[in-house]
């Protein structure tokens, strides 16, 4: 499996991404959507996926810039993606993002950030 899109509160959570990241060493893409449950923890939980270049984010509020920034340290290869509604962002996380090509999992409805 190389790209994989994970959608819904039940499904977004730091003990699936523990799963992900034990079960699908091949990753490359990755998508998450409304997982209000995910903290830095879930996004640490991905390290060992050494192959990962996309990351999506949408609807995770929980996610935050010192979150990311320790995921992007971890990840030379990552091109990450933020799609909305990931409001603990906000100017700061502009701040943050310095923007990158886009990658193949953009959405024409959300508003992209990208992060090298």
């Amino acid at each position: 499996l190389k790209s994989l899109y994970v959608q819904g509160i039940d499904s977004v959570t730091d003990c699936v991404m523990r799963h992900i990241s034990c079960s699908q060493k091949q990753l490359q893409h990755l998508s998450l959507r409304s997982g209000y449950s995910l903290t830095k923890d879930g996004l640490t939980q991905l390290a060992p996926l050494a192959n990962l270049s996309v990351l999506s984010v949408g609807a995770c509020p929980a996610i935050s810039r010192p979150a990311l920034e320790a995921f992007t340290a971890a990840h030379a290869r990552l091109a990450m993606l933020l799609q909305g509604a990931c409001p603990l962002l906000s100017d700061e996380g502009e701040a943050l993002c310095a923007m990158a090509p886009e990658p193949a999992l953009a959405s024409p409805f959300l508003p992209t950030l990208c992060v090298r």
